[in-house]
């Protein structure tokens, strides 16, 4: 396993490219970003849902 963990992770591990502490600067860059996708994945349920209430609607 952590062979796998090593050889998939590389970039995320210490030496690695993203291995190193963000700066406050990338902090900054990154404030607007959301921390996870459910916003993303609540706008697809409703679509889902109205697609199938309203199959034929446009």
């Amino acid at each position: 396993m952590l062979k796998c963990v090593r050889k998939q992770l590389v970039d995320f591990l210490n030496d690695g490219k993203f291995g190193n502490p963000a700066s406050d600067e990338d902090f900054a860059s990154s404030d607007f970003a959301p921390v996870t996708n459910l916003s993303c994945e609540h706008h697809f349920g409703d679509l889902d849902s109205s697609q199938k209430r309203r199959p034929n609607a446009s």
